[in-house]
This record gives structure tokens, sequence and C-alpha cells, in this order.
């Protein structure tokens, strides 16, 4: 659907769609990684996934650029343009922008900027089904289960109704009826 005659009203919906559709597969994954883990380590491994998300994307990054700049020589080269260009991509576009529309020479360029781009997509997309079928050798986990923590509540609070919703340490403020009741005594 990419191609170089895309119209806008085509393209941004696209990328709507996959903005959309990429927040939410970013918070699940940590839940997932909460309930793969053992009970003590829960909090290591949300730090371990998130570490490792910054890490990947920046990996990811350069694959991406290496693979676009690679790919954009290729095309450069099959079109008989100078080759330089694709290391310095995102400033050629500013020199692409003044040239004429009709030009020979724009349109060669766009396209070999198209193809590089599609290129760049298919091995993106080579990586996501890659992913997809490991994903399929996770082991089914489940999130139901007590919590077992060092950390916990240190006052408490008995909500039952015979108990009147009073607190049950002598620690908390106290109230005003309280203060009354002493001075009677």
């Amino acid at each position: 659907l990419l191609d170089v005659n895309i119209p806008s009203s085509h393209w941004i919906p696209i990328f709507i769609l996959v903005g959309i559709s990429h927040g939410p597969t970013m918070m699940g994954l940590i839940v997932c990684i909460q309930a793969a883990a053992p009970k003590e380590d829960v909090s290591y491994a949300a730090s371990v996934y998130t570490f490792m998300r910054s890490l990947g994307q920046s990996v990811g990054v350069a694959i991406g650029a290496t693979v676009f700049q690679n790919t954009m020589a290729h095309h450069l080269r099959s079109f008989s343009l100078p080759t330089t260009i694709a290391s310095n991509a995102e400033e050629f576009v500013s020199v692409l922008k003044h040239m004429p529309l009709e030009s020979p020479e724009r349109k060669l360029y766009t396209l070999a900027y198209a193809q590089s781009f599609r290129n760049l997509f298919e091995v993106l997309t080579g990586f996501a089904v890659l992913g997809m079928l490991t994903s399929l050798l996770i082991k089914e986990c489940s999130m139901n289960r007590n919590l077992e923590s060092v950390h916990v509540l240190q006052t408490r609070v008995d909500n039952s109704p015979e108990a009147g919703l009073e607190r049950t340490l002598s620690e908390g403020p106290e109230s005003e009826e309280s203060k009354g009741e002493e001075k009677e005594e």
C-alpha cells in the first residue's frame, strides 16, 4: 500500500492504526513477565523487562538504519545515482524538496526512498513473525496467586459493621467522641 503515489488520506489511517495497536502491546508484556516470574522476583523481572525493552529499541534503531542505508545504496546504484546519498538520506530530503516536481532525477530519488522503506518494512515484518513464532514456546502462566511481600500495610482498619469502622491500633488520631469520653471519666 505504501508507495510513491499513496495519498495522505490512505497512509494516515494506516499509521494511526499501527500506533494505537502498538501501545497496548507494550504494557501487556510486563504483565506476562510478572506472571512468569517467581513471586519473590516479580519486581526484578519488571525492572529487567524495562531495561531490555530500552536496549532492544536502541538495537532496533541501529538495525533499521543499517537496513535502510544498505537498501538505499543498492537502489541508488541500480538507478545510476550517487550512493553517498544513502549515508545522509535525512539531509538529502531538503535537497530533494527544492528539485522540480516533474524532474526525472527527483522521481528516481523518490522511488529509491520508497523501495528502501518497503525493504525495511519487509525486514521488520520478518522480525515480527519470528517474535510471534517464538512466543508460541512460552509456557502458560497464571496471575491468580496470593501476593507474598515483605512490604505490608502497617495500620489496619476494621471494616466490620460491629466495630463501627473504629481504628484497631491505638497509634491513630483520636476522634472527638473519644476525647469527650476521656474527660467524663
